[in-house]
């Protein structure tokens, strides 16, 4: 169980494309594009989301960009309000901590990663984007799917990590990568009775969401970071990534499939499926969960030095073994 302790906080990335959060003290707050509410409840025509406070609700729809804001007592996002969060980067996210979290409402990165044709999982030609899922080059023939003169069709690298998610995903050749948000309850637990997602958008990939409850992980809401569903020619893009830690294994959302990271559904080719990392306190590695509903093959890698309890393929899921190890279960 990842345990995460707070004063201030700092968001930081590397520019080789792995990325970890780094914790420590730092001065004053950092709000980007957001204004301070001193209040407990955001005005109904307010535009700005809340950076700070106490038992903040969020009860109409409102932007964050990507920084890390901190909460104090609960953080309720209300029915029938929508909270984006802005990235537009290769390797920015949104982190969001409070005692306790409660989202009614929907909680969206849905397009805000990469732009088109940008992030290590775009690439060349007529194809998809990849992050935990590989992307695919289109299946279409006709003459229009033929890349120019001197180029050919070359898919971008799968990246990010299982475990602690945290990239953005990439661009692909129509449609902008998902987000990647972070949500810690330092006290009590997390509950989803809406909709938390980093789906990307056209051929975009799916970005990353990682979910650190202290306590339980509650709701029957959904949870995704699907890839795009592509366009005319185009194929989806790969699934993302998640991972959920929390204090018992027993997550209505896990049991019943609210938990996705699917590869883009497109007649041109179908993303490869993401991936989604479930760890409880009583579980030394956790399971990984590879799933996907399309009749279609898609192709998930994984590195061989991961380790886990379980793992479970769903669906018509090819998965590759990078490098050519063995992948260690425990369970």
């Amino acid at each position: 169980m990842i345990r995460v302790l707070f004063k201030k906080t700092r968001f930081h990335f590397f520019s080789n494309h792995r990325s970890r959060f780094v914790f420590g003290t730092i001065l004053g707050v950092l709000i980007i594009g957001a204004a301070i509410f001193q209040t407990n409840l955001l005005p109904v025509n307010a535009l700005e989301c809340p950076t700070k406070g106490k038992n903040i609700t969020f009860n109409t729809n409102c932007e964050l960009e990507a920084a890390q804001y901190e909460f104090q007592g609960t953080l309720t996002i209300s029915v029938g309000a929508t909270v984006t969060v802005r990235n537009r980067s290769t390797s920015e996210g949104t982190v969001i901590s409070a005692d306790e979290i409660i989202i009614n409402g929907t909680l969206t990165a849905n397009g805000t990663g990469a732009n088109i044709g940008i992030g290590p999982g775009s690439g060349k030609g007529q194809v998809s984007a990849s992050h935990g899922g590989l992307g695919v080059i289109s299946a279409v023939t006709v003459p229009e799917s033929v890349p120019p003169a001197g180029l050919t069709n070359t898919l971008g690298v799968v990246y990010g990590s299982i475990k602690t998610p945290a990239m953005p995903g990439s661009g692909g050749s129509i449609g902008n990568g998902g987000g990647a948000i972070m949500l810690i309850s330092r006290q009590g637990g997390i509950t989803i009775n809406g909709t938390v997602s980093a789906d990307g958008v056209g051929d975009g990939s799916g970005g990353s969401i990682w979910i650190n409850s202290h306590g339980k992980l509650n709701g029957n809401g959904w949870i995704s970071a699907n890839g795009g569903s592509g366009g005319l020619q185009i194929p989806g893009g790969g699934g993302g990534r998640i991972a959920i830690y929390s204090s018992a294994d027993d997550s209505w959302l896990i049991r019943n499939n609210k938990v996705k990271a699917l590869g883009g559904s497109s007649v041109w080719g179908i993303g490869g499926s993401g991936t989604i990392f479930v760890k409880s306190a009583g579980e030394p590695n956790g399971k990984l969960i590879i799933y996907n509903e399309s009749d279609e093959t898609s192709v998930t890698p994984i590195k061989s030095k991961d380790l886990f309890d379980s793992l479970i393929v769903t669906g018509r899921n090819k998965v590759l073994i990078e490098g050519g190890g063995t992948l260690g279960l425990t369970g």
